[in-house]
């Protein structure tokens, strides 16, 4: 590597008033794309460009009107700074590129620690599942409060921008533990200046960083002992136990404060939260837990409960988290951005009470280098199996995990029609078929991929 142009954290302060042109290299990204959104509206001029650009992050950024540059022959020196998203490779003819380019680069982490985060009150979510549900609740429900926080959420939300600065002291962020970039191999979250911390879940992930639960618990277990301010954490998993003091609060399946005796109420979901009864009209366990963080961390900041809780009624969720994609003869159909068996699971048992009469088919595709690979094959086989018919799409490359191999598709198609599931696998002609021999009922798109682009080719 050669980092003779990469910037520092405190170099970056040193240098900001020289920086005009912005370019966010490998822009389509979530994260990159909302930090992109966030750096325009902070002033600069900013440009992305990538590989490949699909919705609904090239829409976004067309909304916003970014520019984007081809791709090929970029002319990095019309530009001041390189912000690099962590999908470029170390030693890739990427990294090679912008090495030798001659200009500053950073990563997006970095830059928005630096330039947006430093002076802010910032409410960090973080944790394995529900991240970016819950930053965007805790945004909703602050703004239907009066206030009007900064935030940077890692999703594309109808009707609105991924990030914003905000008018005020606070701001929301959610706040991944993946690596920042290549040349800087931390998790994101600590370039974040977290005053004040949710913390949803700790499960196994990202096996291509992480070589086990341990490595993940320790990063947390750093980020927790950061935190000067409030930690709220779901005590409903083992691997969080290293929470205490007067600042931490739980919540979850063992906590004391709920939630507790979720039920449906007509078309609204209840639960009790700290001897308080929440209505809400979210569905799913999951979400009532993610809805449960948001709200526990807004009382212990002194807002008032009985405003906070009013705000509960009308919640919205961001793209590909359940979302309702339109009806075709008679078949409904969701998607869900999903690469891990227990929020898959979670979903899947949402469904199955939300619409108990109705047949259940998932359009499943291992995107992610987790997903991809064998980590957690056994896991998926036993979630697939709460569906009453399965497409597997096969993978388009093999899985980085470390000391992992390829998820065995087939076999896990193998197992589910043992179980009478009516399970296939294959490509795009295949996903035609099945689609075609669906008569009824709910088909749930679950992927952090492109699904073959079928979302597009039936809805547009």
């Amino acid at each position: 590597m050669n980092l003779n142009n990469r910037i520092s954290k405190e170099e970056l302060e040193k240098i900001r008033d020289k920086i005009k042109k912005v370019l966010f290299f490998r822009v389509c990204g979530t994260g990159m794309g909302a930090a992109a959104c966030l750096l325009k509206e902070v002033g600069f001029e900013v440009f992305g460009t990538d590989r490949d650009y699909f919705p609904p992050m090239s829409t976004y950024l067309e909304e916003v009107g970014i520019p984007k540059i081809p791709f090929v022959n970029i002319n990095f020196s019309e530009y001041d700074l390189v912000v690099v998203g962590n999908v470029v490779a170390r030693g890739s003819q990427e990294a090679r590129k912008i090495e030798e380019s001659g200009v500053p680069f950073c990563s997006f982490p970095e830059i928005i620690g630096e330039y947006v985060l430093k002076d802010k009150v910032v409410i960090g979510v973080s944790g394995t599942h529900g991240k970016t549900t819950t930053t965007y609740m805790l945004i909703q429900i602050l703004e239907k409060l009066g206030v009007r926080p900064g935030y940077l959420v890692g999703g594309v939300i109808n009707g609105r921008p991924s990030s914003s600065l905000g008018n005020g002291d606070y701001f929301v962020i959610e706040s991944d533990e993946y690596d920042t970039a290549y040349f800087e191999k931390t998790p994101k979250f600590i370039h974040y200046y977290i005053n004040h911390l949710i913390l949803t879940s700790l499960e196994y992930d990202h096996a291509d960083i992480y070589s086990s639960i341990d490595d993940i618990r320790r990063v947390f277990e750093g980020l927790v002992q950061s935190i000067s301010g409030n930690i709220v954490f779901n005590n409903s998993f083992d691997s969080i136990d290293f929470v205490d003091g007067e600042n931490a609060i739980s919540y979850g399946q063992k906590s004391i404060n709920g939630p507790k005796e979720i039920r449906c109420e007509g078309d609204e979901v209840c639960f009790d939260l700290f001897g308080k009864e929440v209505f809400t009209n979210i569905f799913g366990e999951h979400n009532v837990l993610n809805l449960s963080a948001a709200i526990i961390i807004l009382k212990r900041l002194n807002f008032d409960i009985s405003k906070v809780l009013q705000a509960c009624l009308n919640i919205k969720l961001v793209k590909r988290r359940q979302e309702f994609l339109g009806e075709k003869e008679g078949i409904i159909f969701y998607d869900d951005f999903a690469h891990h068996p227990t929020a898959m699971g979670l979903t899947l048992e949402s469904f199955r009470k939300k619409f108990q009469n109705k047949e259940l088919s998932v359009v499943f595709e291992p995107a992610s280098s987790t997903a991809r690979s064998d980590v957690f094959e056994n896991e998926f086989c036993e979630v697939l199996n709460r569906a009453d018919r399965v497409f597997i799409v096969e993978p388009q490359r093999s899985t980085s995990a470390l000391g992992a191999k390829n998820i065995d598709v087939e076999g896990v198609v193998s197992r589910l029609n043992k179980e009478e599931i009516f399970a296939s696998s294959g490509g795009s002609s295949e996903l035609d078929c099945f689609l075609e021999n669906t008569e009824s009922g709910i088909v749930i798109f679950m992927s952090n991929g492109k699904l073959l682009g079928i979302k597009e080719k039936l809805f547009g």
